[in-house]
């Protein structure tokens, strides 16, 4: 095949993009009636720059065979005088970075089925959508049709043919590349035209436009020019009905004046403002419009126009606000210059004026008040702080009483203190304390401030109940206060105090009980305020507590040493007792167990039950007498331990080994578990094994069968990384405690079953003395337990310090 053969003119006779049937612009169109054609005659369909050169086709094919076979197929192959310029990608990804570089590649070979099945449709979509590249032809040539149907494949991407490549011979790949060229350079060219035709019409608009300023003076020169100004006059008019249906919705007066001022043109507000229609006042000017009815043309209607209108060019305006008294509205005003007329704008503030009114009067209110109330809070300062001093100075010797009443434990100090120091603090002419006496219910003057309550404390002063002011507050618990005694007749003056003019009485309170009575008095007339009344009361209240204080220490101290001599006695009496039960029981037990080894001669079988009885009777003697012996001695402070460093598993090992014969007849497994960190631990070692013997005799007393678990190791501190405490744990599978009994067995002689048909003996002492011992070592002790499934007891005992 001929260069010329392949180089067919794009654009032939038949194939012309601008036939004439097809003109872009036709003849009729009045916008370029007369005008010449945008396009000249001698613009040719030329490629454009970006186009020049070799034609860049990209083959896309995992086939290194395919590759050869393209590559010799189109050797040689010419278009337009232009060579082809084969680019190889072996992979979708390869093919990217290609087309990455190679932005004026025109022609693409694409195979589907890559480093994917979908990895040549994967290209597709970057091309179009990602490289935004409408231009480049794409043949999606495949041998394996089944990943990629035809007719799905070309209703969903953007290819320009689909081919198999067994039927993508030389002649048919020279046939798709002639055609994918010609598509290309005419999809180019169209853009190229499109491009030019759009720079054309800019420039063309913008000559049309500067011409129709020109054709505005010679408007019967050009058809062109008429069609325009009608265009510009219906754009005028429409623009006219916009701006008249926004302006007509204002509030604000809007009107067009000219040089005469003259209404050319208003908007409907003065109709809301009943001042006239808008189609009767054109033509005439404001103030006849305003005010019909005046004969003065000098009004602001006429004058501020007039005025502002030669000074002003159409970038300015002026403004003024002024008061219509005939009317009797405030208008603002704006007017602004256009060409030989003037925009003015009216807005009625009537309303905004009111309101500004209205709120400078508010304001001037608010200022005259807020004076006032500074004069007024000036007055009350001076005085409050005047109070605030005398008030601090009253809580601070309330205070300081309050501190004394605890203090002072001496009642008769105390009472002292309180009455002087009430009467001196708040300047008192004189102040009596009351207290009632039980034996005789009459009122007793404790303490008197000054040299006048010596005296009448000297002279055993009485009230009788109802007696005075006095009697009848302690009669009826309710404080009582005269302003004014000379008014009164419930007022006895005493006569050591003859002054006095007004008098404050208040009860000495505990709970509903009144002890006596704080009586205090005054030369002054109206002395007492809410204020003293109150303070006074808080003193009367602490006094009560303080006389009801001593007076339970006085009993309490008294209790204390008689108990205390109780105790002496007591715990002299057991220890007697208890040697003396204790030789006797001793011989008892020995000889009872000398008669059962036949050391006597051989017994007969009732004799050595009942013996056998005895002995078993006289142990649990002895051990009761030991418990309440050891009761004894704690609780009166007798007990000294010892403490030394031990070694948990031998004293396990001798605790077990003290209970064997006691397990011997039952079906009971001990298990011994002791922590591998454990360290050796400080305490006493026979009062230690005593509470461990107690502890695992009672689990094996009260386990049937089962498990009996031994468990020593460090107690788990949350608060501090240092374990300075062992954690002994005896855990059983025996009856359990009921929980309602659990906070009773640490109690002295309580056991679960008090009853008399009890099934286990004992005296009750046992828990609480392991309790007490482990308390002396500095531990704690506790049970955990569910009735039926067990019981586990605990206790804590220090480790051997550093």
């Amino acid at each position: 095949m001929s260069n010329k053969d392949q180089t067919d003119n794009l654009f032939s006779d038949g194939d012309s993009l601008f036939d004439n049937g097809d003109s872009l612009f036709s003849d009729d169109d009045p916008l370029f009636d007369d005008d010449p054609l945008l396009l000249a005659e001698n613009d040719k369909d030329e490629p454009l720059e970006t186009i020049t050169g070799t034609w860049k086709i990209l083959v896309a094919d995992d086939d290194e065979d395919v590759h050869v076979v393209t590559q010799m197929a189109l050797t040689g192959f010419t278009y337009q005088n232009k060579a082809l310029k084969l680019l190889h990608a072996y992979s979708a990804e390869e093919a990217r970075q290609i087309l990455h570089n190679h932005p004026d590649i025109v022609f693409i070979l694409l195979d589907v089925v890559m480093e994917s099945r979908d990895a040549g449709l994967g290209l597709v979509k970057y091309v179009r959508q990602e490289l935004n590249n409408p231009f480049a032809r794409i043949i999606l040539r495949t041998g394996q049709p089944g990943y990629a149907p035809e007719r799905t494949v070309i209703e969903q991407y953007e290819i320009d043919d689909y081919k198999l490549k067994t039927e993508l011979t030389a002649d048919k790949l020279f046939t798709a590349i002639i055609t994918g060229l010609r598509t290309y350079n005419t999809l180019i060219t169209l853009e190229s035209l499109r491009h030019n035709l759009e720079t054309e019409v800019s420039a063309r608009t913008e000559e049309l436009t500067e011409t129709n300023k020109k054709l505005q003076t010679e408007i019967n020169e050009r058809k062109q020019a008429e069609v325009k100004t009608l265009t510009s006059l219906k754009q005028i008019e429409r623009a006219k009905k916009e701006w008249e249906a926004t302006v007509d919705s204002l509030t604000e007066f809007v009107c067009l004046l000219d040089d005469q001022l003259r209404v050319v043109r208003a908007n409907q507000t003065l109709e809301r403002w009943d001042l006239g229609e808008t189609i009767d006042i054109k033509g005439k000017k404001l103030h006849r419009i305003f005010h019909p009815d005046c004969t003065d043309p000098t009004c602001y209607l006429e004058t501020f126009p007039r005025q502002v209108w030669t000074t002003l060019d159409e970038t300015q305006s002026a403004k003024i606000e002024v008061e219509d008294s005939q009317l009797k509205r405030h208008f603002h005003l704006q007017i602004r210059p256009v060409n030989n007329h003037a925009t003015l704008i009216i807005r009625d503030i009537t309303e905004r004026k009111k309101t500004e009114q209205e709120l400078t009067e508010h304001r001037n209110h608010l200022e005259k008040l807020v004076q006032e109330r500074t004069t007024q809070l000036k007055e009350l300062l001076a005085t409050l702080e005047e109070r605030v001093q005398k008030r601090t100075q009253a809580l601070e010797t309330s205070a300081a009483i309050s501190r004394q009443l605890t203090a002072i434990l001496d009642i008769s100090e105390l009472l002292e203190y309180v009455v002087n120091r009430i009467q001196t603090e708040f300047n008192f002419y004189h102040v009596h304390l009351y207290v009632i006496e039980t034996e005789t219910n009459e009122l007793v003057m404790f303490e008197g401030s000054g040299e006048v309550g010596r005296k009448l404390k000297k002279e055993d002063h009485r009230l009788q109940m109802g007696q005075g002011i006095v009697g009848q507050v302690a009669s009826i618990g309710k404080f009582r206060v005269i302003n004014d005694v000379n008014q009164s007749n419930q007022f006895f003056r005493n006569p050591l105090l003859p002054d006095t003019n007004s008098e404050l009485a208040i009860p000495l309170r505990k709970g509903e009980q009144v002890l006596g009575v704080l009586d205090v008095q005054s030369e002054q007339i109206d002395r007492f305020i809410p204020a003293d009344i109150s303070l006074l009361h808080s003193i009367a209240n602490q006094t009560a507590i303080a006389i009801d204080n001593a007076r339970l220490l006085a009993e309490r101290q008294a209790t204390i040493a008689k108990l205390q001599e109780v105790d002496r006695a007591k715990s002299q009496f057991i220890t007697v007792m208890s040697h003396e039960l204790r030789t006797p029981l001793n011989a008892i037990n020995g000889f009872s167990e000398l008669l059962l080894l036949g050391l006597s001669g051989e017994l007969p079988e009732s004799a050595k039950e009942d013996i056998q009885l005895i002995h078993e009777s006289g142990e649990h003697l002895l051990a009761l007498i030991n418990d309440i012996l050891d009761i004894s001695q704690i609780e009166s402070g007798q007990v000294q331990l010892t403490p030394q460093s031990l070694d948990v598993q031998e004293l396990i090992d001798e605790v077990l080994a003290s209970t064997k014969l006691h397990i011997k007849e039952k079906p009971i497994k001990i298990e011994v578990i002791i922590s591998d960190s454990l360290r050796p631990i400080w305490a006493d070692h026979t009062r230690l094994k005593q509470v461990l013997l107690n502890l695992v005799g009672n689990a094996i007393k009260f386990t049937e069968k089962g498990v009996i678990t031994i468990q020593v190791s460090l107690e788990e501190n949350v608060r501090s990384t240092v374990n300075n405490k062992v954690y002994f744990s005896i855990k059983d599978t025996g009856i359990g405690i009921p929980a309602n009994k659990v906070e009773l067995i640490f109690q002295s002689f309580q056991q679960v079953d008090m009853s008399d048909s009890r099934r286990y003996g004992g005296t009750g002492l046992g828990l609480k003395i392991c309790q007490q011992l482990v308390e002396l070592h500095g531990g704690k002790i506790g049970v955990k337990s569910s009735e039926g499934v067990g019981s586990e007891f605990w206790f804590t005992v220090p480790v051997v310090p550093n």
